[in-house]
């Protein structure tokens, strides 16, 4: 494993990448937003027959990226780094995982984040692989949170199918508000069993209005926050709540899963880098560590100065997950 620590003072080096944050609201609407809306617009049936959502930007090249976004987040959301990424010779997909984004939802209360079975994620993308990704020679994938969790324990299950993993802040062990994780775990498995499985978590609930920017935990970044709020009122549908209980049961055992060592080595051949916030809010960072620490191929690179969302953090720190991100691709190709 090589590891990177990107050191405060370095984050405020100016790289020529990307969209400047200054320009990000007038070029959202005049060139990434129709840039990306050229894509096609696609679904499938999953599991359970759940209409899966899918956007498709096929160039007839012989590689492909998904990007596949974290809970509650349209894959829309990851529309800059679509635009950023546009001159790599591949074709590009957003996934919209079950139950959030443009895929349909599986309660009444559409806000809610559920899922029946964490391996009912991996069977979906399964099943998305075998429709649009088994012609390609290579294919990568871009995954924030959960859905870089859902990337790794699908390339545990299909180790032959991915030939690289860029992943932000995975998803392998979740902060529980202060609890340790064996209590957490127990709480939602007892909720379950009382019949609660579809409620939302102990002090959670819907979101009537987004959450003003001085109160976020995501990002530092004033204008990718806009930008993320912006692409939410495009369509009601997509403004999601709290987790449900069986969702975060399910969230920590797949956590515990994948970080498993007889897990790990199934993909030790596989080029992976991992981006690493020192401020992050929902994701610790020991499991992440130590899935880096025993791959052969694996970069973790820690950004100190950032929160959660690194794909939408501010260009300091943008710039240096964007530049490596184009680096690790064109390098594997």
């Amino acid at each position: 494993m090589k590891l990177k620590t990107i050191l405060p003072f370095l984050l405020f080096s100016k790289l020529a990448l990307g969209v400047p944050e200054d320009q990000l609201g007038q070029l959202l609407k005049s060139e990434i937003l129709p840039f990306v809306t050229k894509g096609e617009k696609a679904f499938y049936l999953g599991e359970r027959d759940k209409k899966i959502n899918y956007f498709k930007f096929k160039r007839e090249h012989r590689s492909a990226i998904v990007i596949i976004p974290g809970r509650t987040e349209p894959s829309l959301k990851y529309s800059e780094i679509l635009f950023d990424l546009k001159n790599l010779p591949v074709d590009f997909f957003l996934w919209d995982p079950r139950g959030q984004g443009h895929s349909e939802r599986l309660l009444d209360d559409p806000q809610k984040g559920y899922v029946e079975k964490w391996e009912d994620y991996t069977s979906d993308f399964k099943k998305f692989h075998e429709i649009e990704l088994s012609e390609y020679n290579k294919v990568f994938i871009i995954a924030h949170s959960m859905g870089a969790a859902i990337s790794l324990r699908f390339g545990q299950l299909n180790p032959e199918l991915i030939d690289g993993f860029v992943l932000s802040a995975p998803m392998v062990e979740i902060k529980t508000d202060g609890y340790p994780e064996f209590i957490a775990s127990g709480l939602m498995k007892f909720l379950k069993i009382i019949g609660k499985k579809t409620e939302y978590v102990p002090g959670g609930g819907p979101l009537s209005e987004p959450i003003p920017y001085d109160k976020n935990r995501v990002t530092s970044s004033v204008e990718r926050y806009k930008m993320a709020r912006f692409i939410d009122t495009t369509d009601p549908r997509l403004l999601m709540g709290s987790p449900t209980n069986n969702w975060l049961y399910e969230a920590i055992q797949l956590g515990k899963k994948v970080s498993k060592k007889s897990q790990r080595g199934k993909i030790d051949h596989i080029p992976l880098i991992i981006f690493q916030a020192g401020k992050d809010s929902y994701s610790k960072d020991k499991r992440q560590r130590k899935l880096c620490e025993e791959h052969s191929q694996c970069e973790l690179v820690r950004l100190e100065q950032a929160k959660h969302e690194m794909f939408q953090e501010r260009d300091e720190i943008r710039n240096i997950v964007i530049k490596k991100t184009i680096g690790f691709i064109e390098k594997n190709l």
